[in-house]
């Protein structure tokens, strides 16, 4: 799997869980989302909170930063 990072974002004083991210995976461009560390969800641009795939953008995310 080749995962590329092209933004990033993070705010310090609310909720430094939580970071916003827009990631190609295989090529693939997913638009921008909240990646949420604490319960290990992603909420999608249309509101829909799903959980982190294993060994997925989330995980990889979550645990660089």
């Amino acid at each position: 799997m080749k995962l590329c990072l092209s933004i990033f974002d993070y705010t310090f004083t609310n909720y430094y869980w939580q970071y916003r991210a827009a990631v190609s995976i295989d090529g693939v461009k997913r638009p921008v989302e909240i990646y949420n560390c604490r319960d290990r969800t992603r909420v999608r641009q249309d509101g829909v909170v799903v959980s982190f795939e294993p060994d997925g953008a989330g995980e990889f995310i979550c645990s660089f930063f």
